[in-house]
């Protein structure tokens, strides 16, 4: 089977803007587009408080929602594929992807419980804190503090995601850690050498769309998958640069509740946490 071709934001509309643009397919009667664009401001507004944000993580042999028996598991999701929590949804990675918008980026020192000692987030710390002075790697080459707890170089990219499945733009958290850091360090350099159309003014995070898809990673007996990211092209409208913003100026606030319930059995680390042995 062949894999489906990959598609454009220009294919589908941001949320915002779809309501004013709909045709409504598959209903018993008719709205008009000023109906539709008088009524999406009913009904209440949401803010980044109010919905449970998604993480996208690259799915890994041992991620719990590509192990068969696991309670998270997915139907059909296999390592090297992308995989959305919370709204459960998993994605070809190696050569479709997903296509996206960065909006908003901060790298942080922050401090995990170990899995064995029931996981979770303690507290995160600025990039240059000095308490990374007083990290040693134990056995398996992982960052510990003389309590135990493990302290990890997070890259927290805020995004906003295309679905393939509906065309929502989803605002997505990507954690970066371990080897994606360097893949962190790529896509961040693309952001800094945008520039704005026949300009040479460096364009905002949020101009430019991108794509991630996956690539296998082999080091001695060890294999696991690290993200890869590619420049497409700027954003395809001024909805969508708008709907983008508006997402960036809440950045902060967002990633700060994201956090918040970031899984401590999912990372998007190869080696060490996440990769497998190959013999």
């Amino acid at each position: 089977m062949n894999d489906p071709k990959p598609t454009s934001f220009e294919d589908n509309k941001p949320v915002d803007q779809a309501v004013a643009t709909l045709k409504p397919v598959g209903l018993p009667f008719v709205l008009s587009d000023e109906e539709l664009a008088r009524d999406k401001i009913l009904g209440g507004e949401m803010g980044v408080r109010d919905i449970a944000i998604p993480f996208l993580y690259v799915l890994q042999s041992n991620s719990p929602q590509a192990m068969l028996e696991h309670p998270k598991y997915i139907p059909g999701a296999t390592a090297t594929m992308l995989v959305l929590t919370n709204i459960e949804k998993v994605y070809e990675g190696k050569t479709v992807g997903l296509e996206f918008i960065p909006v908003y980026y901060e790298r942080e020192l922050v401090e995990w419980r170990d899995r064995n000692a029931g996981g979770g987030i303690v507290r995160s710390y600025d990039k240059d804190d000095p308490i990374q002075d007083k990290v040693k790697f134990d056995q398996e080459n992982k960052p510990r503090l003389p309590n135990g707890n493990l302290l990890v170089e997070t890259a927290y990219h805020m995004i906003l995601v295309k679905r393939p499945d509906n065309g929502a733009l989803t605002y997505t958290c990507m954690p970066l850690k371990s080897t994606a850091l360097k893949e962190s360090r790529k896509l961040n350099n693309m952001v800094s050498d945008a520039r704005i159309p026949g300009t040479e003014i460096v364009a905002p995070r949020f101009m430019y769309r991108y794509r991630i898809t996956t690539m296998r990673e082999q080091r001695d007996t060890q294999i696991w998958s690290n993200p890869r990211f590619q420049q497409i092209g700027p954003v395809e409208s001024r909805e969508v640069y708008e709907h983008a913003r508006k997402f960036a100026m809440a950045g902060a606030e967002a990633l700060s509740r994201a956090r918040e319930t970031e899984d401590p059995t999912m990372s998007n680390v190869g080696m060490g946490d996440n990769a497998t042995n190959v013999i």
